[in-house]
């Protein structure tokens, strides 16, 4: 195992003798461009040839009966489907069902690709830290898997396909330059970190949508506005618009709770209408919202906990509900 792991290869050839390597035999052998395959080996461990970020191209010898590279397709699948590695000029043929976890993970060469309709599987980290700039993705998938594209720094335009049910934990976190993206109407999760410290700037969410994680949107410096009154969700996580840009929220009905850090350091956010339906503002929900002027508390918020509005410099006057039975510690500490 690593026999060669972080070395100076440019060019691998391996020989008709060899059958296999061990585990990272081959990793992080960030220089190495190519990979020739002979007909008699077999790729036992994946991560034999992991963090290969500058790997353009593949090839397998035809006789090999485990493995095989469709001709141009740049990539290592096995008989049942499933594409196992990837490289940066990887063409995606129509007879792969399955991508595996990892299988395009930190390469730099990739900048496009189109997943097609027979793939049904796309598993979690497949483009992580890697280069793409676009994805179009036909395949017949449910959810958008963990970490898929977490850290694509140059991920610009993302098109997904109707049926999309789920964006799970992290899958497009770090996507610095992807400044917007449809969400399919079917989409009924937002996990958490979905879109953490990614440049959207604009977001449509549909009214399937029933759940958003912790830290959905914590990060995004550039959104400004997001539309949450024609959602009915059944949970929302904590930190969600933690340190983004948003000016104005509107709390709607569906919200009996405002979770904790919901809103913290969001210093741009001037004003906070909140529907009727409200009970609680947790912990620390607004803290930090130094331009907060403006907000209403309907009569029926009961509890509002420690340090709910610590360090809103610029609320000043406002009426408490008659509904309210618990004020937490440092609640309103430094407003005006």
């Amino acid at each position: 195992s690593k026999a060669f792991k972080g070395s100076g290869l440019v060019d691998l050839v391996l020989p008709e003798s060899l059958v296999g390597v061990y585990e990272e035999a081959f990793a992080d052998c960030k220089q190495l461009e190519s990979i020739s395959i002979p007909s008699t080996f077999k790729l036992k461990y994946v991560d034999a040839v992991k963090g290969l970020e500058n790997l353009k191209t593949i090839s397998v010898d035809p006789n090999n009966t485990s493995l095989k590279s469709p001709k141009g397709s740049n990539i290592i699948m096995d008989n049942f489907g499933s594409l196992m590695i990837g490289a940066g000029l990887a063409s995606i043929p129509q007879d792969v069902n399955t991508i595996l976890q990892s299988a395009f993970e930190g390469n730099k060469q990739i900048k496009e690709i189109e997943i097609p309709e027979t793939v049904n599987t796309i598993s979690s980290s497949a483009f992580r830290n890697s280069s793409l700039k676009r994805i179009v993705i036909k395949a017949k998938i449910d959810k958008i898997s963990e970490s898929l594209f977490e850290n694509c720094r140059d991920l610009e335009e993302v098109i997904l396909p109707d049926g999309i049910t789920e964006i799970a934990t992290k899958a497009f976190a770090g996507c610095k330059k992807l400044k917007s993206i449809v969400l399919p109407k079917s989409v009924k999760v937002i996990g958490f970190d979905a879109f953490k410290n990614s440049g959207i700037e604009h977001i449509d969410l549909p009214e399937s949508l029933e759940v958003i994680g912790d830290g959905a949107f914590k990060g995004c410096v550039n959104l400004k506005a997001i539309d949450l009154t024609k959602i009915q969700l059944t949970r929302i996580g904590g930190r969600l618009f933690a340190n983004t840009s948003l000016e104005k929220v509107e709390i709607p009905s569906c919200f009996t709770s405002i979770p904790d850090n919901c809103f913290t350091n969001c210093k741009d956010l001037t004003e906070v209408d909140i529907d009727r339906e409200l009970q609680e503002i947790c912990s620390s929900a607004f803290e930090g919202c130094s331009n907060l002027k403006t907000i209403k508390l309907p009569n029926c918020v009961k509890t509002i906990e420690a340090r709910a509005f610590l360090g809103c410099l610029s609320l000043g006057k406002f009426d408490l509900p008659s509904s309210l039975e618990m004020v937490g510690r440092d609640a309103f500490r430094g407003c005006s």
